[in-house]
């Protein structure tokens, strides 16, 4: 009959090795989650940013601005996994939809914050409206006479 020894050395080095190899497998999966919600968040903005852009055409820039606003909370609300969308402000313009938003992480852990950075961040994109003769109506160049339309 063989018997195997094990010293107490095997023990006492898994129970180090064994936290940080979870830890690490955790913080994996956790910037999965938020590298998911990253792009959907600007998957989202972008989406809803074209569609208010010709919504621009049809309504007044107060109806649109609510109008988006109310699409991208809950959209948001849907798909995200970790991260939650607060404080969203839509400004839209003649030549521009200027959104600001935050993100707020609904699972926080103390070890990958500092990878991360804080819980909340504040973001902001400008996304530029093409339509050529509002454009060039807004800047002065043509009136409604001189456009020949």
């Amino acid at each position: 009959m063989v018997r195997l020894r094990y010293n107490g050395s095997f023990t006492v080095e898994a129970a180090f090795v064994l936290p940080l190899i979870l830890f690490i497998i955790f913080a994996f999966i956790y910037l999965g989650f938020d590298l998911h919600d990253r792009v959907c968040i600007q998957t989202i903005i972008d989406k809803y940013a074209t569609r208010g852009q010709d919504d621009l055409r049809l309504f007044e820039a107060k109806e649109v601005e609510t109008r988006l606003e109310q699409q991208i909370k809950e959209e948001a609300n849907h798909k995200l996994c970790i991260t939650r969308v607060e404080n969203l402000n839509i400004d839209a313009g003649i030549l521009t939809i200027h959104i600001e938003y935050s993100e707020h992480r609904k699972l926080n852990l103390q070890g990958i914050q500092i990878l991360l950075g804080s819980e909340t961040q504040s973001r902001e994109k400008d996304i530029i409206i093409y339509d050529p003769m509002k454009s060039i109506r807004s800047l002065g160049g043509l009136s409604k006479d001189d456009s020949g339309v």
